[in-house]
């Protein structure tokens, strides 16, 4: 999912201190992961970084919303392999429709991916933007949220 270039450098190491205790002392595992695409694409897999994200409700004020919801995805795809269908809730009942192989590849789309990680932590951070905008000769300060 090229998430190295997605994540800080605190996510990183959140990882590699979770899944391979700072990497066995490499010199700069920040830089090892963030070479290693491969390596980090199978630490973020690592069940081991769901049980401490969902385990301790500390640790998600310490990482991104983009790490927590990249590994919850991840997860999603895998259990995905598990059953042959996905529930879907009406308000009068729950039924299993028997798409999870569709539904695993479309999460697998790199880009797709992406976009939900992307689309999900939309709604945990807004960002305000700030834009001075000329009215003849006076500036007025225009913000927009992206809420």
């Amino acid at each position: 999912m090229d998430e190295a270039h997605h994540l800080s450098d605190h996510d990183l190491r959140f990882v590699a201190e979770t899944v391979g205790g700072e990497q066995g002392g490499a010199a700069h595992p920040l830089d090892h992961l963030r070479a290693r695409e491969e390596l980090l694409d199978v630490m973020l897999d690592d069940d081991r970084l769901v049980q401490r994200l969902l385990g301790d409700e500390q640790v998600l004020l310490q990482v991104s919303p983009r790490l927590v919801f990249s590994v919850l995805l991840r997860r999603v795809s895998r259990d995905l392999t598990q059953r042959p269908y996905t529930l879907e809730r009406t308000p009068a009942e729950t039924v299993a429709v028997f798409d999870a192989p569709q539904v695993r590849r479309f999460i697998a789309e790199p880009a797709i991916g992406r976009y939900l990680v992307d689309m999900l932590s939309s709604f945990v951070r807004t960002e305000t933007v700030t834009v001075w905008v000329r009215r003849g000769e006076r500036y007025r300060r225009r913000r927009f949220s992206t809420l």
